[in-house]
């Protein structure tokens, strides 16, 4: 059963985001847009209009019914956005490059923008197309992560935790952010993952080895999952703490899922939370660290 696909919508101009968004709605079922700011022609990605944009998809995401905290989501996240907007764009990747798939739409913003009223219906006609395009490739990769967020996920790099992971997690990204450039197929995504984790440094068990040489091993299903995703409104724990909780490159995982990282006696008692830092105490042997830096 196909999941119900929620899509932001980025950088389009004021005069073609409505007409765009109310016909992608009317066109693709199960799709529903919960976030589309416009922005000026001669604006980018700035942080004020993608802090905005997350700002309108919490709040969607907050209305729907498939999310409910605590439990996995039944739904896909997806952020269709247009290239060539400044130099702005790494703002909109770092912002939205782990919780959600990014999705490019190739099209020139000036062409939007300097259309006369009797051309936009063709120029948002141009845009439906390369983004009904896009929403192909973007199901068939959300399916393929799906299936590694769920079925595999205490063997899958796709879930490890960015900020105290380290760096390494960027090959990840990237490989996902060319996927969807690239129109890769279910198939070849996997096989492409499976070449990039055999890479990456592991332990002697085939767990992922992050900085500080800290070991991530995940329970598997039948054992002890005490992993807890922050609820809406739950201390100080920020939108994207509760999003980053529920979904790993626009696909659903597990609430409960975290890992055990064994300490040693030189490892680090300080660590990077999903909102801020925790110092663990002494005597402390395990640290558990959720995908969404969430440290317990």
């Amino acid at each position: 059963m196909t999941a119900t696909l929620l899509a932001a919508v980025a950088g389009l101009p004021p005069e073609i985001v409505d007409p765009f968004t109310q016909r992608l709605t009317r066109e693709h079922r199960k799709l529903r847009v919960v976030a589309a700011p416009p922005l000026p022609l001669d604006a980018t990605y700035s942080g004020s209009y993608v802090n905005e944009l997350y700002r309108r998809v919490a709040n969607g995401l907050r209305s729907d019914s498939n999310a409910r905290c605590l439990r996995r989501w039944g739904l896909n996240l997806v952020v269709l956005f247009l290239e060539n907007v400044g130099d702005g764009q790494a703002v909109l990747l770092e912002r939205f490059g782990l919780e959600a798939l990014l999705v490019p739409l190739d099209i020139q913003r000036s062409r939007l923008g300097r259309a006369a009223p009797n051309q936009r219906n063709g120029l948002v006609n141009d845009l439906l197309a390369k983004a009904r395009q896009q929403i192909i490739i973007a199901r068939n990769i959300l399916a393929a992560v799906a299936q590694d967020v769920t079925v595999r996920d205490n063997r899958t790099s796709m879930l490890l935790p960015r900020r105290n992971f380290g760096k390494a997690l960027d090959h990840v990204s990237e490989f996902v952010g060319n996927s969807v450039a690239k129109g890769m197929s279910g198939d070849t995504f996997r096989e492409g993952l499976r070449t990039l984790e055999a890479g990456l440094r592991k332990d002697s068990e085939g767990y992922f080895e992050g900085k500080g040489g800290l070991v991530y091993r995940a329970p598997p299903k039948a054992g002890a999952r005490h992993g807890i995703a922050p609820n809406w409104n739950a201390g100080d724990h920020t939108n994207r703490c509760v999003i980053r909780g529920h979904l790993r490159f626009g696909a659903a995982f597990e609430p409960n899922f975290h890992y055990d990282c064994k300490l040693g006696r030189g490892s680090t008692r300080q660590f990077v939370s999903c909102h801020g830092e925790v110092k663990l105490k002494r005597g402390r042997t395990h640290v558990n660290i959720a995908p969404n830096d969430n440290i317990r």
